[in-house]
């Protein structure tokens, strides 16, 4: 995505609001995916203190399904989008050539509702005590004037600098 976009920019190239839309939709398949994968099987097994997600299905298999059943979601996402869940095959400068969802694959339902009843709501319940750390730090990051943003706006950094 991130060459598409530097060859739009530099081509001047204007990309119709749909597809843009389109982009947006497989980034927020990403980061769906990414971060139920990252929340809980790699970091909640540790925060539990288990060894991995497969010592963590057998003392909470409820919150393991709830973690690949959101990971699912967001594969189902960009599976539509993109053209597969890996590593998206449909995105390119001008536009996407991604199919016409399907009837049969299920877009719209299964993204829109939770993928199984009370999924979103259910908390793993542990307390994590952080410890306090103090540094010097600039944060960097996208900042776009009227929505969060994900796959476009101008890098940012949290003193002001360029």
């Amino acid at each position: 995505m991130s060459a598409c976009n530097a060859m739009e920019d530099a081509l001047d190239v204007v990309v119709d609001e749909r597809i843009r839309a389109l982009r947006r939709l497989l980034y927020c398949g990403e980061w769906i995916q990414s971060h139920a994968l990252h929340v809980y099987l790699l970091h909640a097994p540790d925060f539990l203190g288990c060894e991995d997600a497969v010592e963590l299905a057998e003392r909470d298999r409820g919150a393991v399904e709830r973690g690949l059943d959101l990971k699912r979601t967001g594969n189902l996402v960009m599976e539509t989008v993109g053209g597969r869940a890996v590593h998206p095959v449909n995105v390119r400068s001008e536009g996407s050539t991604a199919p016409r969802p399907r009837c049969d694959r299920g877009i719209g339902r299964p993204v829109v509702q939770s993928p199984r009843p009370g999924a979103g709501n259910r908390r793993l319940g542990v307390r994590v005590d952080f410890p306090d750390v103090e540094a010097e730090y600039r944060f960097v990051a996208l900042r776009e004037p009227d929505r969060y943003a994900i796959e476009s706006g101008r890098a940012v950094t949290s003193d002001g600098s360029t």
